[in-house]
């Protein structure tokens, strides 16, 4: 069926096989921050490939785009061998988190557990030391306070006897 010299009903087919093309991409990320896929589709005799990538910007949103083409397209026209999309979506309500998510989570904390353990070893070891320097400092101030207070009873017999 031609309509302005347009085979109507082939146009249908490419139409059809770029949807399949585009549906079969990734329209979230759920475990990744990023994800990209490649996929086909087929209507009548129509043949279309796709691309496309999901980032999650953030626990809530993610955005999504793709393009697809028809790779055997044999109206003549090129205005109906591409198709593109974009969308984002976004989380509702309480999220669960996914067990890969969870264990991501997990292992950052433990590693910022062991980051704090290693920062609390060097602040034990530093303030270790400085109590060592407050016992030495304190030694020799008591020394100093003895050699003092003698010089002081000398300096009373001193002058006591003139």
């Amino acid at each position: 069926m031609l309509i302005n010299g347009r085979d109507v009903e082939k146009s249908i087919d490419n139409v059809g096989a770029l949807s399949a093309a585009l549906g079969s991409i990734p329209a979230i990320s759920a475990d990744s921050q990023f994800t990209c896929g490649f996929g086909g589709g087929t209507h009548s005799n129509a043949y279309a490939l796709s691309a496309g990538c999901a980032s999650r910007v953030s626990e809530r949103v993610s955005l999504n785009a793709a393009l697809a083409t028809v790779i055997n397209n044999q109206t003549g026209d090129t205005d109906d061998n591409l198709s593109a999309r974009a969308g984002f979506t976004f989380r509702l309500g309480k999220v669960d988190d996914s067990p890969k998510v969870a264990a991501r989570k997990a292992a950052a904390l433990s590693d910022e557990v062991a980051k704090l353990r290693e920062e609390n070893k060097a602040m034990r070891a530093e303030s270790l030391m400085q109590q060592q320097v407050n016992a030495s400092l304190l030694a020799r101030l008591e020394r100093l306070e003895k050699i003092a207070s003698g010089q002081l009873s000398l300096l009373g017999d001193r002058a006591s006897s003139d």
